[in-house]
């Protein structure tokens, strides 16, 4: 596929994941969010901080009980800490998006086949980075 990815409604079953990475960069966002949501609730913020933590656990634990121990403690020093989540796909091989609803009831298996990765940095390391995503064309 072009850099220009103009693709067909016909082409998305020949459509692939090669590799992805996607950076989050928090720059206060999300202790100001924790601080309104301290405010909303009537409650000291490290106890809306560690209601947050806890409900996220929760909702990742009940989608992804096999994933949930290695995708979320980087998910976790995010809120507590800010600085920068990366979330990186590098399957073994393209993974087709026509493929995707395969992995509807089974989401831990297409986190595997993915290799799907997240990582936390403190703030200010790697500052200038970008997202990327790539697709190539399957034949």
């Amino acid at each position: 596929m072009s850099d220009s990815y103009n693709v067909r409604p016909d082409d998305i079953e020949d459509a692939a994941l090669d590799d992805m990475v996607i950076i989050f960069d928090d720059h206060g966002a999300v202790n100001a969010a924790l601080q309104m949501s301290a405010i909303k609730q009537n409650v000291d913020y490290i106890v809306a901080r560690d209601n947050i933590i806890m409900m996220m656990k929760s909702a990742l634990g009940s989608f992804l009980p096999n994933s949930v121990k290695d995708l979320f403690p980087p998910l976790e020093t995010f809120v507590s800490e800010g600085g920068q989540l990366r979330l990186s796909a590098l399957p073994a091989r393209p993974f087709p998006f026509a493929s995707a609803t395969q992995y509807i009831f089974s989401p831990d298996a297409a986190i595997k086949e993915l290799n799907l990765k997240v990582t936390h940095a403190p703030a200010g390391e790697d500052s200038n980075a970008a997202s990327v995503q790539k697709t190539k064309m399957l034949n």
